[in-house]
């Protein structure tokens, strides 16, 4: 049986995945881009979710 996680803040693109998180509203009045969009610089599902994970405690 597969394992099903949730994948919050990991977007696949078609050369690896990115790390994206909304700008808050007070922030991002003046931004083009409401988002903070980084490349995880991997293809493998494994390592995206860890590198998510260690970007989301970092952020904190």
């Amino acid at each position: 049986m597969r394992r099903t996680t949730s994948h919050l803040h990991l977007e696949r693109r078609t050369s690896a995945f990115y790390w994206r998180r909304r700008i808050p509203k007070l922030f991002s009045e003046n931004a083009s881009n409401p988002f903070f969009v980084f490349s995880l610089q991997t293809h493998v599902v494994r390592e995206a979710d860890g590198l998510s994970h260690e970007m989301e405690h970092d952020a904190c």
